[in-house]
């Protein structure tokens, strides 16, 4: 009988262990986890109201098997903003201001297996801060006139701002939204000026009209664009105030045929005008002594015609070109005395 026994309990010794070969395979039945290596990218992330955001990618890199899911396990993203758990990319345009506040994402690849350093972001989103800009004016410049600063030894005017933008987050990034800016000339991006020096053969006056528009560092656009009409005049054309003079001629006039040579087409478009006495002589300042304008080609200084009235005489002011002195005592009626020169804006 105890060996029939002995023989039963060795059985059932024998089958119990067995089937504990069979479940864990020999190994412990404790269960684990498997994990990612991963790089978090924990850079705070600060954004704008409004503002379209650059997308963010809370891990930099993951070793693991494709695909991947992405997930946030904390904290919530600012409105606007939504996590692609495909692609892990954070995008959107925030909606609301959102105080600092920490979002916790995790990621898992095909086999379970998940991250093993999740990614911990600060999240800021600032109230809406607009962006203005100011249309300005361009002044007429001919072909060789360098746009720089106004130097009265080379015949330099100062480069222009057709746009100058406030508030919203600098730096600021200002373009040509349509048009195309005269051959020579170019916008400088950062600071929305315009400078050159104009080029081409030209006869007549070349007009192209430009769009120009700004935008801040978040990508939102001003609301105000400036398109003007920039006018490059021929050669020996001069630029000062805002003014584009046509050479002075080689041959003088009385008053009268001079008013109706300004009042004519020149350089192929109309809207000429005879300056005025103030004008001539804040030209021959500009130009103390006029020495460059007396050797270039077209211009012959002396006295000039204006439209400016003396009310002793009666008569019209002229300008001396190569020293500046106003004279309103030569008859009107006089064609041997002053040169015609006309201006536009």
């Amino acid at each position: 009988m105890n060996t029939i026994f002995k023989i039963f309990s060795l059985i059932v010794v024998s089958c119990a262990l067995a089937s504990c070969l069979q479940a864990g395979g020999g190994k412990s039945s404790t269960a684990t986890t498997a994990t990612l290596s991963d790089t978090p990218n924990t850079a705070a992330q600060s954004y704008n109201v409004g503002a379209a955001i650059v997308g963010f990618y809370p891990f930099s890199a993951i070793n693991g098997q494709s695909p991947y899911v992405y997930k946030v396990v904390s904290g919530n993203l600012p409105a606007g903003l939504i996590l692609n758990a495909s692609t892990g990319v954070v995008n959107g345009t925030p909606s609301a201001v959102y105080s600092t506040g920490s979002v916790t994402f995790s990621a898992s690849d095909s086999t379970g297996a998940t991250v093993i350093t999740p990614s911990v972001v600060s999240f800021t989103v600032n109230p809406f801060v607009s962006i203005s800009a100011t249309a300005k004016s361009v002044p007429p410049i001919s072909v060789g006139t360098e746009i720089t600063d106004n130097n009265s030894t080379t015949l330099n005017i100062l480069g222009f701002y057709p746009l100058v933008a406030a508030g919203g987050n600098t730096p600021y990034v200002y373009s040509v939204s349509s048009g195309t800016l005269p051959a020579g000339l170019t916008l400088n991006a950062s600071t929305g000026e315009i400078t050159g020096t104009a080029t081409g053969n030209l006869s007549s006056v070349q007009s192209s009209s430009v769009t120009f528009s700004v935008a801040d560092s978040n990508g939102v656009i001003a609301p105000t664009v400036s398109t003007v009409t920039i006018n490059v005049f021929p050669s020996h054309y001069v630029s000062n105030s805002s003014l584009i003079w046509m050479p002075v001629s080689s041959t003088t006039y009385d008053y009268a045929n001079t008013s109706l040579i300004c009042a004519g087409t020149i350089a192929g478009i109309s809207g000429w005008r005879l300056p005025t006495e103030t004008e001539a002589t804040t030209l021959q300042q500009a130009y103390s002594g006029f020495g460059l304008l007396s050797t270039t080609a077209g211009w012959s200084v002396g006295n000039t015609w204006t439209s400016t009235l003396d009310a002793t005489t009666g008569y019209h002011y002229n300008v001396d070109l190569n020293h500046g002195s106003a004279n309103g005592t030569i008859a009107d009626a006089v064609s041997i005395s002053s040169y015609a020169a006309c201006v536009h804006q």
